[in-house]
């Protein structure tokens, strides 16, 4: 297989994100252009409008388009789960979690973190606490460990504060 142009534009992106930001953007403009259907392309353009401009509509669009494309992509389907429990539709984020940790190839750590959050969101914070603990036995590399270590430490100020996160339910 060789790498399209599409391919070569979604790479330059991926090397400006996060840190360039209106550069990632134009490459991922001419990465779509080249291949509207590209998902990694459909991804970071998802991920972008999420974390960066708080477009949490346009950012299902890209993630929704993207798992039409390719439902076993592991990356986009966590993190379509992550705008479904900020949007707090628990019941879609936890179907596709179970999906997701279906597919071959996936990283059990990063579907862990998902889970957590989910947890951490319904105020089921010490299934959260032995979701977390047991990604730590799936990190390969310090990075992810000392991530585990500090969702763990706030997940467990929470427990001692005991506020009930009524907001939740709401």
């Amino acid at each position: 297989m060789a790498i399209t142009l599409a391919d070569q534009y979604y790479i330059k992106a991926i090397d400006e994100y996060p840190y360039n930001l209106e550069e990632s953007i134009e490459n991922l403009n001419y990465a779509l252009s080249y291949d509207p259907d590209h998902v990694g392309a459909l991804y970071l353009m998802g991920r972008l409008f999420m974390e960066y401009l708080d477009e949490w509509n346009t950012a299902e669009e890209y993630f929704q388009k993207a798992i039409s494309i390719d439902p076993t992509n592991y990356k986009v389907n966590c993190t379509y789960a992550k705008l479904l429990i900020t949007f707090r539709e628990y019941e879609k984020a936890e179907k596709l979690i179970q999906f997701t940790r279906s597919l071959r190839g996936n990283d059990p750590t990063r579907i862990l973190f998902v889970e957590a959050f989910l947890y951490e969101h319904q105020g089921r914070l010490a299934e959260a606490v032995e979701i977390l603990e047991t990604a730590k036995n799936y990190a390969f590399t310090d990075s992810v460990i000392d991530e585990i270590e500090a969702d763990l430490n706030r997940v467990q100020k929470k427990i001692k504060n005991k506020q009930p996160l009524n907001w939740i339910n709401r």
